[in-house]
């Protein structure tokens, strides 16, 4: 008969990061029970004209100790990896016990916002995007979404790229650039930034251009401005 007695005596945490798993060195007791027998030769009647054997027992113990390691409080499993009994989202993973953090490339309080948007080249007529690319493969798609006071332009673009450019755009102008990640569930969160597109060439030459004299060495010009400046025009 053996019955273990857990029995914690001391525990070493070995954890080298947050996803990494987590065990105790413990030292448990080991309680061993085992029976033992003695035989005697006893008279088998009152006159002892013949003898037989008779047998006793009795059970005893032993304790010995050994180490073992298991999983930290909150971990489990074959990896002992941190366990969140209410399960992570799609776009998380368990990183601490019953803690749920955003994969990388996710943020937001849901992680369905891509992370890192930034506009990373501006033209006069195009703006390039690029965002982190998400850790996990949760995504179908991207929706583009680019606003203006005088417009607006959106796209889709195919999962498994991490940036995109959007070209006929008006010069000198802001635009509130907006990417939704199309999420296998549904549609995720918008992370948006403005960008203002550079300076370009005026749409068209002054208009109504009229001189009159001053005087015999000077004239005066006078002139409408470009529909569109397209930009700051000092001179």
């Amino acid at each position: 008969i053996i019955m273990f007695l857990n029995l914690l005596l001391f525990g070493l945490l070995s954890a080298a990061s947050a996803l990494d798993s987590c065990t105790l060195l413990v030292v448990k007791s080991q309680e061993i029970y085992f029976v033992i027998y003695n035989t005697t030769t006893v008279c088998c009647d009152i006159w002892c004209t013949f003898y037989c054997n008779e047998t006793t027992s009795y059970i005893t113990s032993e304790i010995t100790y050994y180490q073992t390691t298991e999983c930290c409080p909150g971990h489990g499993g074959e990896n002992c990896y941190p366990e969140c009994n209410k399960g992570c989202l799609s776009n998380q993973e368990c990183s601490a016990p019953d803690t749920c953090t955003c994969l990388a490339g996710w943020i937001g309080e849901k992680c369905q916002r891509v992370d890192g948007l930034q506009a990373t080249e501006i033209m006069s007529n195009s703006i390039t995007l690029s965002w982190v690319t998400p850790q996990n493969d949760n995504v179908n798609g991207y929706y583009i979404v680019i606003t203006s006071n005088e417009h607006s332009l959106n796209m889709t673009t195919a999962s498994g790229i991490n940036s995109t450019t959007i070209t006929d755009l008006y010069p000198f102008t802001l635009y509130r650039c907006c990417v939704i990640p199309i999420l296998y569930e549904g549609n995720g969160t918008e992370n948006c930034v403005s960008s203002t597109t550079s300076e370009g060439v005026p749409s068209t030459p002054p208009n109504a251009v009229i001189s009159s004299g001053l005087s015999s060495s000077a004239i005066l010009l006078q002139w409408e401005p470009p529909l569109l400046p397209n930009g700051i025009i000092n001179r």
